[in-house]
């Protein structure tokens, strides 16, 4: 999408920060601001599909091209190149040929990447060794790969690289060679391109590098201002050779104004509730030619209601921008800092009164994405958020028929032993020593005393986890909870996620009761609210980890992050389960009575269990 700040829930001053305010806030669940801030131990469970729920409700690209254009300003147009996109690789089997060895870090050496087992074949390095315990047969994962050109930004910079014109403005009857040219460059994609060193050196001496593909915008600043009304095409000039192919077809014509999108103008896509306030913004941030100045242009603008069947409706109503916020302020936190770095401009719409439909505001560059008007404008991504977290459950297969997903995966987590270093094969292809399934083992520590409770002044760590294992197997049935972050270790933390699930249900039933997010059959005939099942599904998990005394282990922990490659249920590093502690056993009794009281209200009878447990 060429327009780069258009986001759904974040702050319009911060629209550069939307996918770090996303990693860090705990959910969409206060109903009133939409952005709940918070450093709750646990939360990263919301982040995810928060950032989904980000990526699903930005607009729609205006096509495939790689190379987009608009107008931001009477005088300035914006293109947006796009020539390359990450190819990520797929998990294939791998087929031993004689010579192969399998590289792997010293007995202790552990951690991400370098602690990997790594394919070796002639000196070169094909991807990391991978096991599947259910068909017990060895697989690989292809490096991601770069597709097409590099822009050469030396020619994107020069303004002779670009000729305006027009076949109805006279001023462009001839074409113009815009006066100068900024330009701001940010990653669109990343992957692992398996550029990594040489086999051999500290740990495996492999660590896959991320590799960036960027998203140019170029702005054309412009002697003459450009006509609302008329026609406008931009000529890419001398264009290097090898970006010919990938920069083609020509650029459409640009109708300037209201008939065109802008990405100076930014709004809430997920809509607004008929009372709440409702807020546009205008700005631009250019990088290198820094924020666009507004000062002098006709800052009027008009909310005009979209049309399914045609063209968009007279204005419903009209007012003028306001500035917000200098791009010389220091007063939007207690740094002094100024995150957006461009004047932005306040379009407020409350004297209108809005009535429910879909509208777009316009300005006479161009129009924003379109917006919803209505009292279930919430429920959408309400319904986006609570339904990721069925597929975080651990300890769940995902039906594609049901869930829409082709996606499958064992229901309970592998725990499978890793070969040793400088594993090599056997005449048939298969590893010597082969790998075997493990237990889960008990620790003989709490969460706490392993320093992976988050709490101030900690350093989280691995290193508790191997010290303090023993032999025996866990002896609390492990199965259920949440993934945490692409892992499928389940800490007590996660319980605090629960508490807001079921506040939620608590607080605002008539918002979370038409809820249906297409859980299991059994939990979606079973009266409960999808949302509370949601809450329970972790509830339930953490009081099977109950001890017969009532203590409540913090769940469970692997020795390390997962090596490169490996899928969230299919794990070689080994799966420990926390003794019980009191920050534990106190969060599950919380969140205990909380959802048996609410169960009991529903008449159901696990809220007696519940109740007896916490």
């Amino acid at each position: 999408e060429a327009c780069f700040p258009l986001f759904p829930l974040a702050s319009p001053l911060h629209p550069h920060l939307i996918v770090s305010v996303f990693v860090r806030c705990v959910g969409c669940f206060d109903v009133g601001c939409w952005i709940f801030w918070s450093t709750t131990p646990g939360m990263e469970l919301f982040a995810w599909p928060m950032l989904l729920l980000l990526l699903s409700s930005l607009p729609q690209a205006r096509g495939t091209e790689a190379v987009t254009l608009c107008a931001v300003h009477p005088q300035i147009l914006k293109l947006t190149f796009t020539p390359q996109h990450i190819v990520h690789g797929a998990y294939v089997p791998y087929v031993y040929q004689p010579g192969d060895t399998i590289l792997a870090p010293p007995a202790n050496h552990f951690g991400d990447d370098g602690d990997s087992r790594w394919i070796v074949r002639g000196g070169t390095v094909l991807g990391p060794w991978l096991w599947d315990p259910v068909s017990q047969a060895n697989l690989t994962r292809e490096f991601d790969t770069v597709s097409g050109p590099a822009l050469d930004t030396a020619w994107s910079d020069a303004a002779t690289s670009y000729a305006v014109a027009s076949p109805t403005d006279p001023a462009y009857a001839s074409a113009i060679v815009p006066a100068s040219t900024a330009r701001r460059t940010m990653v669109k994609d990343r992957g692992y391109d398996g550029t990594q060193a040489a086999p051999g050196g500290t740990g495996s001496g492999l660590n896959p590098r991320w590799v960036g593909v960027p998203e140019h915008q170029v702005f054309l600043y412009l002697a003459t201002a450009l006509q609302p009304g008329h026609n406008y095409s931009v000529a890419l000039v001398n264009v290097p050779a090898e970006l010919t192919a990938a920069l083609a077809p020509p650029l459409a014509p640009l109708v300037y104004g209201p008939a065109s999108r802008t990405d100076a103008l930014h709004v809430n896509q997920v809509g607004f509730l008929p009372a709440a306030a409702k807020r546009a913004y205008l700005s631009t941030w250019a990088g290198s030619g820094g924020g666009v100045s507004y000062s002098g242009v006709n800052l009027t603008f008009e909310v005009v209601p979209v049309s399914a069947a045609g063209p968009d409706g007279p204005a419903v109503g009209s007012g003028t921008a306001a500035l917000r916020l200098a791009a010389s302020a220091t007063s939007e936190d207690s740094f002094g800092r100024n995150f957006q770095a461009a004047d932005v401009y306040e379009l407020d719409m409350d004297a209108m009164a809005l009535p429910i439909g879909t509208y777009r505001v316009c300005m006479e560059f161009g129009c924003s994405p379109s917006f919803a008007v209505g009292p279930a404008v919430l429920q959408l991504p309400l319904q986006v958020l609570s339904r990721a977290f069925y597929f975080q459950r651990h300890g769940v297969a995902l039906d594609s028929d049901f869930h829409g997903f082709s996606y499958q995966r064992p229901p309970t987590l592998v725990n499978y032993n890793p070969p040793p270093q400088q594993t090599t094969f056997d005449s048939a292809g298969d590893l010597a020593p082969a790998p075997g399934l493990v237990p889960t083992r008990q620790l003989n520590l709490s969460l706490p005393e392993t320093l992976n409770i988050d709490l101030p002044g900690q350093t989280p760590g691995f290193a508790p986890l191997m010290e303090g294992a023993t032999q025996q197997p866990c002896d609390v049935n492990a199965t259920g909870g949440w993934m945490d972050a692409g892992d499928w270790d389940t800490r007590a933390q996660h319980l605090h996620a629960a508490y807001q699930l079921a506040l939620l249900v608590d607080l605002f039933p008539a918002l979370t009761a038409p809820l249906h997010l297409e859980l299991s059959a059994a939990e979606t005939a079973n009266g409960i609210p999808d949302q509370l099942d949601n809450a329970l599904w972790v509830v339930d998990y953490f009081a099977r980890l109950q001890r017969a005394d009532g203590g409540v282990g913090g769940g469970l922990e692997t020795t390390g992050h997962p090596r490169f490659g490996e899928r969230s249920w299919a794990n070689s590093h080994v799966w420990k389960c926390y003794a019980p502690d009191v920050y534990s056993t106190l969060s599950f009794a919380a969140v205990a009575a909380q959802t048996a009281r609410l169960l009991q209200g529903l008449r159901q009878q696990p809220g007696s269990r519940l109740a007896a447990a916490g």
